[in-house]
Formats: C-alpha cells, structure tokens, sequence
C-alpha cells in the first residue's frame, strides 16, 4: 500500500530516483527546503510528530546521533554495579548531595 504522491506512487517516485543517472543531482533537488515543505504541508496530522522527532534527529550533533543509535547495553549488571546504584539511590533519597565536580576534576587530574 503506497501513499500517492500526485499521480505516481512513492514506489514509482524511488524508481525514477534510483534509474536516474546521476544521482546526486537528483537527490540534491529533491532535498529543497522547498520540497521538504512541501512534503511537510501534505502530511497527515497524525504523521507530524514522527516527521518532526525524525528531522531533529538528522539535525542533532553527531555525538547525540551515535548515542541514539548505539544498542542497548545487554551484558548483566554486576554485583559490585548493583551496590554502587543502591548507594548512589540512597545517597540521593536521603538528600545527600553528591562530589562537586571540582573535586571530581581534581581526583581525576583533569
């Protein structure tokens, strides 16, 4: 099931792009800012925001990017991991305040 776009579907149009010869050209006039609002003002109300979370992320920093991308951690809390989050949690819970960052820096050599 494909959305059309005009009289041709969103198939179709990938088609042509990828039958194209050059395709750079093709690709860079697709991309207008003119285009993209385009394609914005055409969206369904409900699509708006996928549309925007998706455009803030190819505009993050790419530290931010990679982080969103990176897997999941899926190796198992350690022992010793699961001591130092309860102490933290309830260092936190109890009000305590945490080590200033000059300290840290200075522990660190930093």
């Amino acid at each position: 099931m494909h959305r059309d776009i005009g009289r041709r579907t969103a198939r179709e149009e990938w088609r042509k792009i990828l039958r194209a010869g050059n395709w750079h050209n093709v690709i860079r006039t697709m991309a207008s800012r003119d285009h993209l609002v385009e394609l914005s003002e055409r969206l369904p109300e409900r699509e708006l925001p996928a549309a925007e979370r998706f455009l803030e992320f190819l505009c993050a920093d790419p530290v931010s990017r990679a982080l969103a991308l990176a897997p999941d951690d899926d190796e198992p809390e350690s022992a010793f991991e699961r001591q130092a989050v309860a102490l933290a949690r309830g260092e936190f819970e109890r009000g305590e305040r945490g080590t200033p960052i000059g300290q840290l820096k200075e522990e660190l050599d930093l």
